[in-house]
């Protein structure tokens, strides 16, 4: 499946910070389109493919406004890549790239290679990125529950094709009656009763101006979801990753069924 990064700190980013961990770390961000999956606390995980081809997108704050940058090009054929990051003064700052996956259990494999199924999303203050799957999402009944649970205002600003923007959508309209943790539980709630024989696999990073989500889950006890690591780092700084970004230093596995709120 896919690989996403998130760096939070109280101190700003510039090009000098971000450059070595999307470039030249021993398993740098963008090195991760073509590499085998590193995971060194958990020796097998299927959901972690060697191959994340389908395009990349950038997301960060200028004050309290999310911008981002997509592309189905490959991050070194990029030309304006450069020019952005050597731009780039924030606080917070989320790297994704997309695989619609080549195994048997990808419901996505054939999902168009473009740049509106890119992530990150935004909508208004929020930013979202998702590494799973929404199985419900390619069953008939199941789209059709999903697309009317969705509030107008969300639906009517969907451009892609993907189950990880429905989500957003989703998760925007109970977010709107219960901000929060509490949001998340409620689409997870109502996501297994269409069908919980169904896989539901959220790695996912949900932004606001001032907060952080990250939430690592599968609804299968004998199935694990994408890995998903976090580290600290001077500044102060926070980094979470799909993967290691060094083979030889210490990241920690988020357990399953786990969820970190940032501030």
């Amino acid at each position: 499946m896919c690989r996403f990064f998130l760096a939070l700190s109280t101190r700003p980013f510039t090009t000098k910070h971000l450059k070595p961990v999307l470039w030249t770390t021993s398993h740098a961000f963008f090195k991760q389109c073509y590499t085998l999956p590193y995971n060194p606390e958990e020796k097998e995980n299927k959901r972690n493919l060697p191959y994340n081809l389908d395009g990349f997108g950038l997301g960060f704050y200028t004050s309290s406004t999310p911008k981002i940058y997509t592309s189905v090009k490959m991050p070194w054929n990029d030309k304006n890549l450069p020019t952005i990051l050597d731009a780039l003064y924030t606080k917070v700052f989320l790297a994704h790239l997309r695989s619609i996956g080549f195994q048997k259990f990808s419901c996505s494999l054939g999902l168009p290679v473009h740049p509106y199924n890119c992530h990150p999303f935004v909508f208004g203050p929020f930013m979202f990125c998702h590494n799973g799957v929404v199985e419900a999402f390619f069953t008939g009944k199941g789209r059709k529950a999903i697309v009317t649970r969705i509030k107008d205002t969300y639906l009517l600003q969907i451009q892609g094709t993907t189950d990880s923007e429905y989500l957003f959508a989703l998760l925007l309209t109970f977010w709107e009656s219960y901000p929060g943790i509490e949001a998340f539980l409620k689409v997870l709630d109502f996501l297994l009763e269409l069908d919980a024989s169904l896989i539901l696999c959220l790695n996912c990073v949900f932004l606001t101006p001032s907060e952080a989500y990250i939430l690592r889950y599968i609804n299968r006890k004998e199935d694990k979801p994408p890995s998903l690591y976090l580290k600290k780092e001077e500044g102060p700084c926070l980094c979470f990753s799909s993967e290691p970004l060094e083979f030889e230093e210490s990241w920690t596995l988020l357990k399953p069924s786990s969820g970190i709120k940032v501030n």
